[in-house]
């Protein structure tokens, strides 16, 4: 079973109103300007489980696969396409062998994108993964992974390696606490030590030392449930050593490297509802400390960092008067001051969007859901 949001947010969704969009080129609220681009040719959220979209060497933006309707069963697609940053339009490119949402994509070291796991058309989770080429527009069938997953985290590691962490199995919601490398030389899965925990939508980063940080998402167990619980892999000895748990449990966070230390920001908490809290993890210290909390509490956002080190939030889910919606706040963290400013909102309500810095440090954002319905929506933020 999948679950974009916590149990509560889920149904309180469908009792919320709707919020009207900004006009093209509006700025509200202070800083920076959103502009509209041409359209996603198909609407959809669930992209991937970071909501992050992928800078290709030639500077245009991968998105692939995603749903069209929000909590429908087999809505899955296996459409991709390309944002062209000259011509501000998206066009259809090769489409993935599988439909899929939920899924990891993770920039290879040679320019290729390896996509993995997710969920299918028959709602089930997938071992499936498959390779984008952008230099023939084209995919191809890559090795499974040893265990199917979606909701999972991956991260590029040092050597050209792809770690894929915890996710859930797809089977009325089983968490599982399994980690396996790909390597693309050899276009193999290899098992590598589990960590102690599952962290399905959790978040894991890429520590400046070359260890890999997770932290948060769901456990198995009875009544699914949260988790503060923090690991680190050492790719080096390939083995996971406990960290410190964070100061709350979280799912759907937003995670970014600043500087030396890892930001972790909003998410959700079935008990507390969505967070507008914000931690920094120091690897030399162990230690995560509370840093400025978000204006708004928000959870399944979208989030790049800027080429500046700032780190901009875009839409989420939230609460409203009447119980929860799409949100059209966008928020910057500045490291420097361990604070938050609200800027220029989006044009319109979006949740489980996508965002991807051009290489100009624009910031596109497509996609994502409105109270349910698929959006086709993209937008450039200039800061």
């Amino acid at each position: 079973m999948r679950r974009a949001l916590g149990l509560a947010a889920f149904f309180a969704v469908m009792v919320s109103g709707f919020a009207g969009a900004s006009p093209a080129g509006a700025t509200v609220g202070g800083g920076g300007t959103w502009t509209s681009t041409g359209p996603l040719t198909l609407a959809r959220g669930f992209h991937t489980a970071d909501r992050q979209a992928i800078r290709l060497a030639n500077g245009n933006l991968l998105v692939e696969g995603g749903d069209t309707t929000n909590g429908k069963i087999s809505s899955a697609v296996a459409n991709a396409e390309l944002f062209d940053p000259s011509t501000k339009t998206w066009t259809a490119t090769a489409s993935l062998g599988v439909a899929r949402d939920f899924f990891s994509a993770t920039l290879l070291q040679d320019g290729r994108v390896l996509v993995a796991g997710g969920y299918g058309a028959s709602n089930s989770s997938l071992a499936s993964s498959e390779i984008y080429d952008p230099v023939t527009g084209t995919w191809s069938t890559a090795a499974p992974m040893t265990v199917s997953r979606g909701y999972q985290t991956a991260v590029l590691l040092r050597d050209g390696r792809v770690l894929v962490i915890g996710g859930d199995t797809g089977q009325a919601w089983v968490p599982t606490a399994t980690a396996e490398i790909y390597d693309p030389t050899t276009n193999t899965w290899a098992v590598t030590a589990s960590p102690a925990g599952a962290h399905a939508a959790g978040v894991a980063a890429l520590l400046p030392d070359g260890r890999v940080l997770v932290a948060g998402g769901y456990q198995p167990g009875g009544t699914i449930q949260q988790t503060a619980a923090a690991e680190i892999y050492n790719p080096a000895t390939g083995t996971w050593s406990q960290a410190r748990p964070m100061h709350t449990a979280r799912t759907f966070a937003n995670v970014a490297v600043v500087g030396s230390k890892v930001l972790v920001a909003g998410g959700e908490k079935d008990v507390s509802g969505y967070l507008a809290s914000a931690e920094l993890f120091d690897p030399t210290t162990g230690a995560w400390t509370i840093t400025g909390s978000m204006k708004a509490r928000q959870a399944c956002a979208a989030s790049v960092q800027l080429p500046d080190g700032r780190v901009l939030v875009a839409g989420g889910f939230g609460p409203t008067a009447s119980g929860s919606s799409s949100q059209t706040t966008v928020e910057l963290y500045s490291p420097t001051t361990g604070s938050w400013t609200k800027v220029a909102g989006l044009l319109g309500p979006a949740d489980h969007d996508v965002a991807g810095v051009l290489a100009d440090g624009r910031v596109v954002v497509a996609g994502g859901y409105s109270n349910l319905a698929g959006l086709q929506g993209s937008q450039i933020y200039t800061p």
